[in-house]
């Protein structure tokens, strides 16, 4: 028997913060992957570095949502990287937003 996994699609968003130097991260997972865990990545020529993190919260019956605000040191591209734990779907990435 051959199961498929389906991977997961993650929409990025960003939104300034009350803070200087701090902006809002959210976005959406679909199908809905509740505990999920969200890490938020400046990416750089050959690397990716790892700038804070959330757990996927529950949103609708097929859509959770994310949210956090992380203090941006340097602007750049970056991107979500939704981890699943579930066998039936796979981890994916956002398409990279530029923060300035």
């Amino acid at each position: 028997m051959i199961v498929e996994s389906v991977a997961v699609r993650a929409s990025f968003h960003v939104r300034r913060a009350r803070r200087r130097g701090y902006v809002y991260l959210y976005g959406t997972v679909a199908p809905a992957e509740v505990g999920a865990l969200v890490g938020f990545q400046l990416l750089q020529p050959g690397r990716s570095l790892n700038e804070g993190g959330t757990v996927v919260k529950a949103g609708t019956s097929g859509v959770s949502v994310f949210g956090r605000t992380v203090r941006t040191p340097r602007p750049g591209l970056y991107r979500a990287l939704i981890k699943i734990n579930d066998g039936a779907h796979v981890s994916a990435y956002s398409d990279p937003i530029l923060i300035r």
